[in-house]
């Protein structure tokens, strides 16, 4: 017969159905970790040690409440981990406030991450996890308050061919090298919808395999069309300038014709080897630009699509002038 029974664990009172079959005694901690991860029971343990053993990677870092600037309850609002420009295809973790504006975060336990908010209608929140989590420290919970946008930008974001790609990274920046101030991705119709301050814009739109595309653009503006191409790719490696050493973790810069809208930057491997991805066909400048090295410009084409033939970048110690 199968029955159910009242449970009280560290305050917390459930129901457990009880099953037909032997009970496994020697169930592995695997296991259990995976069944106890979305429990009340784990959740009562968060920021405790047990047993010895540390369950900060599952437990709530952070819990806290999304309401808007005139104290409404924001539900539905995303809490996401903040991703580099170089992940931007990537789309990130995230959690989702219930119908009470609440939220807890268990991701990685680091203090100079930045968790975004976002939510429709309203505009984009950073903080750091650090900064949220002092401040949910002196007030028993963090609330999170976010600013009505005053526009929207909205648009699709298509192959040459016209077809939606779906996933595509589409953000927006008070300026061409300015902080972002919305973000969003693309759904399975291609279609992406920014909520943003009444201000002039660079949006510039990303995606797996495609290139680059960034248009200035001035809110409110809808229908928007970005058609991307295939990436062209520029590969190479740097060495040192008489030794030929390959020279890893050095900063490599493609500069295209467009200025800033066309630069890209990357690190080299360990041994020494850099690639250039997601970049509009055409000519480059490449060159190192590292603290303590640097190299003379060397250009490279790629075209629709292709990489490039690889370049040598034979770098020098950069010099430093020393004032006293």
């Amino acid at each position: 017969m199968i029955g159910l029974t009242t449970l009280v664990v560290a305050g917390w009172q459930g129901i457990v159905r009880l099953s037909r079959g032997p009970v496994e005694h020697g169930a592995s901690k695997e296991r259990l970790a995976a069944h106890s991860e979305s429990s009340p029971v784990a959740r009562a343990h968060s920021r405790h040690e047990v047993a010895g053993e540390s369950m900060r990677e599952h437990s709530v870092l952070l819990s806290g409440v999304v309401r808007s600037a005139a104290g409404a309850i924001v539900n539905g609002a995303r809490v996401c981990e903040s991703l580099s420009e170089d992940d931007c295809c990537a789309q990130p973790r995230c959690v989702v406030t219930d119908a009470r504006g609440q939220f807890n975060w268990t991701r990685r336990d680091v203090e100079e991450d930045s968790l975004v908010v976002l939510a429709t209608g309203y505009l984009m929140h950073t903080e750091s996890l650090g900064a949220l989590r002092r401040r949910e420290e002196s007030a028993a919970g963090v609330v999170i308050t976010l600013e009505e946008a005053a526009a929207e930008v909205s648009g699709v974001v298509v192959d040459s061919s016209g077809g939606p790609i779906e996933g595509a990274c589409i953000s927006a920046r008070t300026s061409q090298a300015g902080a972002v101030v919305a973000n969003d991705f693309s759904d399975a119709a291609g279609a992406f919808s920014l909520a943003v301050p009444l201000e002039a814009l660079a949006v510039a739109v990303r995606a797996e395999a495609y290139d680059r595309a960034t248009r200035d653009v001035a809110p409110p503006a809808s229908n928007l069309a970005f058609a991307l191409s295939p990436a062209s790719i520029i590969v190479g490696s740097v060495v040192a300038e008489g030794t030929g050493e390959p020279l890893g973790g050095v900063s490599v810069v493609a500069e295209g014709s467009a200025g800033l809208q066309d630069r890209s930057s990357t690190q080299t491997e360990a041994d020494g080897s850099f690639r250039f991805g997601a970049l509009s066909a055409g000519a480059y400048g490449v060159s190192v630009l590292s603290d303590g090295w640097q190299s003379e410009k060397a250009w490279a084409s790629a075209a629709v699509g292709q990489a490039s033939a690889p370049l040598v970048l034979r770098a020098r110690p950069a010099l430093s002038l020393k004032v006293h």
